[in-house]
């Protein structure tokens, strides 16, 4: 394993599959997972925040309580007022951790063209890499979970019997 998240979606507001622990993420870092991945020998890296651009201040308090452990930050894309000069602000005051667009996604009212604004925006902003959350669905948006994203639509659109594949438009 070379990478983990301690935590994805850091303030569950939605139903995805999430726990909690915002408030002691620091602590369990430092006292548990760190010296954990430490002691058994792993060269794991450990990544911060792994949510939205709208509240940098969390990654920020992570980092300046487990920088020994944790040198890296993924961000996600659905919020709202998402601007990637988050991410250039975030480089300016830490130059030395990477910074990863972990998530985004295609909604069924955007074109595939959108993939080129939440590849292109963080990696002009210190991005290191972006990954799409949903590289491909059915004709039905799923699969997913139950309570999961309904409206989330892949780069690539499979029919749901699997008898062919588009690029959604």
């Amino acid at each position: 394993m070379s990478v983990l998240t301690t935590q994805r979606v850091s303030f569950p507001d939605q139903l995805d599959p999430s726990v909690p622990w915002t408030n002691r993420l620091p602590d369990l870092i430092e006292n548990f997972v760190g010296p954990a991945l430490r002691i058994a020998g792993l060269d794991t890296e450990i990544w911060a925040y792994d949510h939205n651009l709208d509240v940098p201040s969390y990654p920020q308090e992570v980092i300046d309580h487990d920088s020994e452990y944790v040198d890296t930050v993924a961000w996600h894309c659905y919020a709202s007022n998402n601007t990637w000069s988050v991410m250039t602000d975030f480089h300016n005051k830490n130059p030395n951790v990477d910074q990863y667009m972990t998530e985004c996604w295609l909604s069924p009212f955007t074109s595939w063209y959108q993939s080129i604004y939440f590849t292109m925006g963080p990696l002009q902003n210190w991005g290191r890499g972006v990954i799409a959350w949903v590289l491909g669905t059915n004709t039905d948006l799923g699969p997913h979970l139950p309570g999961g994203c309904n409206s989330c639509r892949g780069v690539v659109e499979i029919a749901t019997d699997g008898s062919s594949y588009t690029l959604t438009k």
